[in-house]
């Protein structure tokens, strides 16, 4: 018999509840709202860091989150929850280090600064003391009060930034090769990472990673698998979602953050050009403020901070800084410059489809001739995966019905919805591409992430912008276009 002591929101709850999801394992569950339940005395003789969660497996209690994945994986049978590559395995492991010793505490100052911080701030000084005072650990208590004091002011609330971007950076890094962030499968890496992603989109901050497409499709993966819902979706409370909903958008307070740590970063680089630590920092903090700019429609800004990284960085091995600069110039309509960059993160990562595609995409706005490197291109692409139908409309090989076909032969029902999605997206570039390519100036909208496209959004820009790319309409004459037009996902 498994019993689980556990919170509704709480992120290490949500790492065990994954693991038992994953392994297909039911339980007794028991739930604590953290206001002092955790210290009452039959608890504490199961944890006596009066934390969640628990699991009481028989007469055995585990406890710690990282330990209770590792002990579910290995005590019950069903998929394997850890490769079983060492190195990969060592990936796991540093993922959980840096979720257990970083991220954690970050993702609690984060949501204390923003959404809990409204009702805490309204509360008389001894009511708020008594209240912070149910933390198990004093040090969380005094981080919880600073924070609930100054909010994103306080440099708690900036370092915990940082911690974030650090954990998209190692995300978009591990998935530039793979789906999951351990490889092929997905790993109890990926159940370390989850919370605390989920906890970003929930305090309105998934803009963090908006230029990072790695994270987005995995993200978007991580939401399609039916363990999502089991673990995560199906715990969230009414009050757990008014709390997320009603709080003050922190985006702005946290664009103007970033730019001003690449202002620190900048001075302490240039005191010590040697040091090779500060340049990363500062490359990294004008990557951010370029993606900052450019979600904003200040495109011109956001290419002098993408050059900037790329020139600083002296081209780093992330393919997504090309990438994000190349974006950036098809909107300048810089055909040509857009080409170039979008063929150095190919050649970083040559067998990503969607670097490929749009470098096809730039060449023919060049009005280049790119036939064989398109043909070239093909043979990297694994084509039993998804998008590779979208790759053969471009290379001539599927026809737009096929595409679409194609796109509805996933088994799960809301991949099969992304994916036809993402097809109308792409058949309305290949027809732009094909007939009125002249007109074809892409907005920033349109490459919020090349791989998924909302279905919601599908509908309409804004009433001020003007049509651009267009969904392929569902009739008889191919080249036909609706006249409805769509961004692609900003999850």
């Amino acid at each position: 018999m498994l019993t689980l002591y556990h919170g509704r929101t709480s992120g290490c709850s949500l790492k065990a509840r994954l693991a038992l999801a994953e392994k297909g394992l039911t339980f007794e569950s028991r739930i604590l709202t953290l206001r002092g339940d955790q210290f009452e005395p039959q608890y504490l003789k199961l944890n006596p860091n009066a934390v969640v969660p628990t699991l009481v497996h028989d007469d055995r209690v585990i406890i710690e989150s990282t330990v209770i994945m590792h002990y579910v994986d290995e005590a019950f049978p069903g998929a394997l929850l850890m490769p079983t590559d060492p190195s990969a395995r060592a990936n796991v492991r540093m993922i959980a280090k840096l979720m257990d010793e970083y991220i954690h505490t970050a993702c609690m100052t984060l949501t204390f600064a923003t959404a809990n911080r409204a009702s805490l701030a309204q509360m008389p000084p001894d009511a708020l003391a008594a209240e912070l005072a149910k933390a198990p650990d004093p040090k969380r208590s005094e981080i919880k009060r600073q924070v609930v004091q100054y909010g994103l002011d306080s440099p708690l609330a900036v370092d915990a930034l940082r911690q974030h971007l650090k954990l998209l950076d190692r995300i978009e890094a591990a998935t530039q090769d793979a789906p999951y962030i351990a490889g092929a499968a997905w790993s109890l890496a990926d159940a370390a990472a989850t919370p605390y992603v989920w906890r970003l989109d929930k305090l309105k901050l998934a803009k963090m990673w908006e230029r990072r497409p790695g994270v987005s499709a995995w993200y978007e993966r991580i939401r399609q698998r039916p363990s999502f819902k089991t673990a995560v979706e199906d715990w969230i409370s009414p009050a757990d979602i008014e709390r997320y909903s009603n709080q003050p958008d922190p985006w702005p307070k946290v664009r103007d953050i970033l730019q001003a740590a690449l202002a620190i970063a900048d001075r302490l680089a240039k005191s010590d050009p040697s040091n090779a630590g500060w340049q990363s920092d500062l490359s990294i903090s004008y990557s951010n403020v370029g993606e900052v700019l450019f979600s904003l429609g200040r495109v011109e800004e956001a290419l002098t901070n993408f050059s900037a990284a790329i020139q600083i960085g002296k081209a780093p091995d992330n393919p997504n800084i090309y990438w994000r600069r190349a974006l950036a110039k098809l909107y300048t309509n810089d055909a040509a410059g857009a080409a170039d960059d979008a063929a150095m993160a190919l050649k970083l990562k040559p067998a990503y489809p969607y670097y490929a595609i749009w470098l096809h995409v730039a060449r023919v706005r060049a009005s280049e001739n790119d036939a064989d490197e398109l043909a070239a291109n093909a043979k990297k692409v694994d084509r039993s995966q998804w998008p590779w139908p979208i790759f053969a409309l471009f290379l001539g090989s599927m026809n737009p019905d096929e595409t679409r076909t194609a796109a509805l032969s996933a088994e799960q029902q809301s991949t099969r919805v992304g994916q036809s999605c993402e097809a109308d997206f792409y058949l309305g570039v290949y027809q732009t591409e094909k007939g009125a390519q002249a007109d074809a100036r892409p907005q920033k909208g349109d490459f919020e992430s090349p791989e998924r496209i909302d279905v919601v959004e599908k509908a309409t820009f804004a009433a001020n912008q003007r049509p651009i790319f267009q969904p392929a309409r569902r009739a008889t004459d191919s080249t036909a276009t609706a006249h409805l037009d769509f961004q692609p996902r900003r999850d």
